[in-house]
């Protein structure tokens, strides 16, 4: 917000450190005081902790600015750990602002340096012609997969949830199979004494994005809040498998050992969140990131026309920011490292570049798949 040069100010506050005195001042003259109480305290820079509340008077799209002629400090409550007391607007008005120009708007880049960086690897990395690019996949009948089910501690994995399959086998709708695998997920996790709600993450696989819409809306009628992180990707299934899952969940012994990020505004920031799942879960200490791919925030869509070093390095600059917010979320002062990536890509001749910027980024275990 300060760096697009919105005004706002402090109008209540009711957290560790913030007393009547900053009530009034502006977010850019709060800012060193709130990121010195972040690190002292765990309070949220921005306030998602209800530490404070802040009122937007201008913004270089306002045609006017507010302007407070009267206003009244009331105090909630007084203690020497968290003052709570808020601004009381007696009386306000307009003030006319001379004209806006375009350039005035503060539009930031789609890639920051470091991300920019990344982009410029990928660039520079050779990608080789494959001959079987565009090859006709040949399915053969598809086998009964059993349902793969392992338990470590408090961690289940789930594997190869997939609609029954035999020589009677008749059709179903995409509703239907999508329907068969999560009552198949429900008898696996029940076996475990786990609901469905312990979800952590989930990869649903499909046989073409033609069927996402039809898919989702049914996925999403299986959870409420804090749904599990996920990743949905169109692979080469053998017909008629149109729909296949794998999960993983944990026993919580509380719901408090969960957190999710679940942002659903348009920004500059990351992509908004569109659907039945989170952007990331945390449980035991341990973070799953939905699937990322190179959409620009501000307008959900893909860079046009297609660059895959633009849309990689999109989606390496999202998952980061992703994992920067939860560290906000959760008071920050911690560090993790990664345990694991798995790319999608829809041509293996792009692997060498994006293996180049995943090198660069930081060095983890990696998965390359590609996806039809």
């Amino acid at each position: 917000m300060i760096e697009a040069g919105m005004e706002a100010i402090l109008i209540k506050v009711a957290g560790i450190g913030l007393t009547t005195k900053h009530l009034g001042k502006t977010l850019a003259q709060m800012q060193p005081t709130l990121l010195k109480l972040s690190s002292s305290y765990g309070s949220h820079v921005c306030g998602e902790g209800g530490e404070y509340e802040s009122l937007t008077l201008d913004s270089p799209m306002f045609k006017y600015r507010i302007k407070l002629d009267e206003v009244e400090t009331v105090v909630h409550s007084d203690s020497d750990f968290a003052t709570v007391a808020y601004l009381r607007i007696k009386s306000a008005s307009l003030v006319a602002k001379e004209h806006l120009a375009e350039s005035d708007v503060t539009i930031p880049s789609i890639l920051s340096e470091t991300f920019s960086h990344l982009h410029d690897v990928i660039s520079g990395t050779s990608s080789p012609q494959a001959e079987d690019e565009n090859t006709q996949k040949q399915h053969s009948v598809p086998i009964a997969v059993p349902i793969g089910s392992k338990r470590v501690g408090n961690w289940i994995a789930v594997t190869n949830l997939q609609r029954e399959v035999d020589e009677q086998a008749f059709d179903i709708s995409v509703e239907d199979e999508v329907r068969e695998c999560f009552e198949k997920l429900r008898e696996s996790l029940v076996s475990q004494a786990l609901p469905l709600a312990s979800c952590a993450n989930i990869n649903i696989f499909i046989s073409s994005m033609d069927l996402f819409a039809r898919v989702n809306a049914v996925y999403g009628t299986y959870f409420g809040t804090s749904p599990p992180a996920r990743a949905c990707v169109a692979v080469d299934l053998p017909p008629p498998i149109r729909v296949r899952l794998d999960c993983i969940a944990y026993a919580e012994s509380n719901a408090q050992e969960r957190q999710a990020l679940h942002v659903q505004g348009l920004s500059y920031w990351a992509p908004a969140n569109i659907g039945p799942y989170s952007q990331a879960i945390i449980v035991d200490e341990r973070v799953f990131i939905s699937g990322q791919i190179g959409l620009i925030p501000s307008h959900l869509s893909l860079p046009s026309p297609q660059n895959l070093a633009v849309e990689a390095a999109l989606s390496f600059q999202h998952v980061h920011r992703v994992v920067d917010a939860l560290k906000n979320n959760s008071g920050g002062g911690w560090s993790g490292h990664t345990q694991g990536i798995i790319y999608w890509l829809a041509r293996k001749s792009d692997v060498p570049a994006v293996r180049a910027a995943s090198v660069a980024y930081a060095e983890v275990s990696s998965l390359f798949s590609r996806s039809p």
